[in-house]
């Protein structure tokens, strides 16, 4: 008996047969498309072009809108402020020449006349205040008159800001008070008015109108008496006649 064994062989693998294969690296990676890239790109260039446009439709109005606010400002710096301010300078001038040269103080006669001399200039005013200076001192003085003015209103009718001049409208209420009597009156003026340095003074002052209020007695006291109180006897021919200049600083010869 024989002690040899026979080695036991592995069984032979059927043929034909194979251990299955798993899927390939190239057959299981998805494939790019060329085609659907380009699409993409363009789809998301799209939105970047319209925010693109907008941002500069948005740049346009501002940098327009700034153009107009930039030139409105402009003008009110360069123009109207300027304008309105040298119209008001030249209300203001015409208001306090209206006042001074229709003022006296009987008791302060040159103060009066230094104030009006402070509110005019060019040759007409100055030449006429020069001129009747002492006829104004007298009448003063004979009639014992005292004179105050106050501004109702007034407007600048016209200005030329380069040429430094202006007519300006003042209405005034004069109070002039004598020893016995007191009469005021409304009186409508136009003043031709010149820069002069930093300052508008008058260079003409017409009476347009000139209309009588009130005509009435004074106290002893010389305070008006009230109204229903003060009758002057005979009417306005009891006031004193031409007691004083009504304007005194002359208008134009």
């Amino acid at each position: 008996m024989s002690s040899d064994s026979t080695p036991t062989s592995m069984p032979d693998e059927p043929e034909g047969s194979s251990a299955p294969e798993g899927p390939s690296a190239a057959e299981g990676s998805p494939t790019k498309d060329p085609s659907r890239s380009q699409e993409s790109r363009a789809g998301g260039d799209g939105p970047r072009k319209v925010a693109l446009a907008a941002v500069c439709v948005l740049a346009l109005v501002a940098l327009v809108t700034a153009g107009w606010f930039g030139y409105g400002w402009g003008r009110v710096l360069l123009v109207e402020r300027p304008e309105a301010s040298a119209r008001d300078a030249a209300l203001v001038g015409a208001k306090q020449a209206a006042i001074n040269l229709n003022s006296m103080d009987g008791q302060d006669i040159d103060g009066s006349i230094s104030a009006m001399r402070s509110s005019i200039t060019g040759d007409a005013l100055e030449n006429d205040l020069a001129a009747n200076e002492q006829r104004i001192r007298d009448q003063v003085a004979a009639s014992s008159v005292d004179q105050s003015a106050e501004v109702v209103t007034g407007a600048v009718t016209e200005l030329d800001r380069g040429e430094g001049t202006a007519e300006v409208m003042v209405l005034l209420d004069v109070h002039r008070q004598y020893t016995a009597v007191y009469i005021d009156e409304r009186r409508a003026l136009n003043v031709a008015m010149r820069k002069d340095g930093d300052t508008w003074k008058a260079t003409t002052v017409e009476q347009v109108t000139s209309t009588t209020l009130r005509l009435g007695r004074v106290d002893e006291q010389g305070r008006p008496i009230p109204p229903g109180q003060d009758q002057v006897p005979g009417g306005a021919e009891a006031a004193p006649e031409n007691p004083a200049p009504e304007n005194p600083a002359p208008e134009n010869p």
